[in-house]
């Protein structure tokens, strides 16, 4: 099965090239596939995450995070050196398809200025994907063939895809971004979120959520 996804494209912390864009969640778990370095959710932590799904009301979150190489997508050394070329250049307009699974559009926004909308597309075989962050979120969403009353497959849901230059290179830093996104930040304890919550009732413009809601 094919799947295409589509996003805008720019580098992020000084050199990462991301694609950043929409789709529905079960087409990301469709797309994408567990690491080494992850480690899999319970089957209990698995029904907590798709209750939460199932909440249209309060569920959300940052963007999924994906990992791919240009190689994997079937690009030769020839060929990446031309998607750098045309990424590199201010004045590109062009839409050039690089491989049976990827093709790069490029056009200027807004007219007369030199910034660029990259609209990137790409059409892979399932589970193609590293999944970095988020897994556990996907892993909670239903197969194509389960029962899916509240429809969890099909909220669309944002998401950064990182394009690294060679398969060894995604294994590498998405290995080091999974460190860093898991291990570097310092976890709010529930008791003093609730605290921060609930002590800001009586502030201007505060909402009061129930005891059953947080």
């Amino acid at each position: 099965m094919k799947i295409k996804l589509r996003g805008l494209a720019d580098k992020a912390f000084g050199g990462y090239l991301c694609v950043r864009g929409y789709a529905p969640i079960g087409v990301l778990a469709d797309a994408s596939a567990i690491e080494d370095y992850q480690r899999r959710a319970d089957e209990k932590h698995v029904q907590e995450i798709r209750k939460f799904l199932e909440d249209i009301n309060h569920s959300f979150f940052p963007e999924l995070i994906l990992g791919i190489s240009l190689e994997e997508l079937g690009l030769d050394a020839e060929k990446r050196s031309l998607f750098y070329e045309m990424m590199n250049d201010p004045n590109g307009v062009a839409t050039k398809r690089l491989s049976d699974g990827f093709v790069l559009g490029l056009s200027s926004i807004p007219a007369g200025t030199s910034d660029r909308m990259i609209s990137l597309r790409v059409e892979c075989q399932d589970h193609i994907f590293k999944r970095i962050d988020g897994n556990h979120r996907l892993e909670a969403v239903p197969k194509e063939d389960d029962e899916d009353v509240y429809g969890i497959r099909d909220r669309v849901v944002p998401y950064c895809i990182v394009l690294f230059e060679t398969a060894e290179k995604t294994l590498y830093n998405g290995t080091m971004f999974f460190h860093n996104i898991n291990y570097r930040a310092w976890p709010i304890p529930e008791e003093k979120s609730l605290e921060v919550i609930l002590e800001a009732k009586d502030g201007e413009g505060a909402h009061v959520f129930t005891k059953d809601t947080l």
